[in-house]
């Protein structure tokens, strides 16, 4: 399946798709979260929702600052 993420300034949102929308999540923007702790939320949302790290396939990222 597809994990799609897009990075904004306030809130990062996810989804979880395969032709259909299986799942999405929000998470605050943190400057000071690390990237493991953004890894180990994700894997956690997944296992909530029935899904492992191995269904995902595909990865879809975008970040957009505005100027």
């Amino acid at each position: 399946m597809l994990l799609a993420i897009d990075i904004g300034n306030s809130n990062i949102t996810l989804g979880f798709l395969k032709q259909i929308n299986k799942a999405t999540w929000r998470m605050a923007t943190n400057l000071r979260t690390m990237p493991d702790e953004y890894g180990a939320s994700l894997i956690t949302l997944l296992q909530l929702q029935g899904f492992s790290r191995s269904d995902i396939k595909e990865v879809s990222m975008c970040s957009t600052v505005a100027q």
